[in-house]
Order: C-alpha cells, then sequence, then structure tokens
C-alpha cells in the first residue's frame, strides 16, 4: 500500500489524518497485508488445535427495538430516497 492509498481511505472514512505519522500507519496495513497473505497459502481444510480446552459459551440471541430509520439516516451526509447512498465501490 502506498500513502496515496492510505490518505484516500481515510478521506472515504472521514477520518482525520493531522497528527498522524503516516509512514508508522503504513508500516502496520502493509505488515498486517503480508500476514494476510500468510494466512491465504494454509491449505484449506488443515487441522486447527487448541492450547487450551476452555469451551466457548455463546449468548442467546435476543431481538431487540432497532434504530428509527429517520434517526439512522440523519447521521449520514448523503441518503436518497430513504436510504444511504454510498459511493461506488466497483467499477
Amino acid at each position: 500500500m502506498e500513502e496515496k492509498d492510505l490518505i484516500r481511505i481515510y478521506e472515504d472514512a472521514k477520518l482525520d489524518l493531522s497528527g498522524k505519522d503516516l509512514s508508522k500507519l503504513l508500516d502496520k496495513l502493509n505488515t498486517l497485508t503480508q500476514y494476510n497473505s500468510v494466512l491465504d497459502e494454509l491449505e484449506e481444510g488443515e487441522k486447527i488445535y487448541s492450547i487450551t480446552e476452555n469451551k466457548i459459551s455463546f449468548r442467546e440471541d435476543e431481538a431487540k427495538e432497532g434504530l428509527d430509520r429517520e434517526k439512522a439516516l440523519s447521521f449520514s451526509d448523503s441518503t436518497k430516497y430513504g436510504y444511504f447512498k454510498l459511493k461506488r465501490v466497483v467499477d
């Protein structure tokens, strides 16, 4: 990833870059992408072993009151026809 890509990501996400060390951020992101490429090379179906015998207990799903549509849309800069309007991601 290059600096211009990082700047675009921050601008698209409306994040503030002021006071940030771009070289450190780029190093961290490039390290993560390199690690992801290593994970992609793993063969599918390899067994994963746990070193602990802890069991994962999931909570039950509960239906809760959702956010009102108008209130949710009020947080967005761009809406159209009662929906969020997003930038085109794929050409």
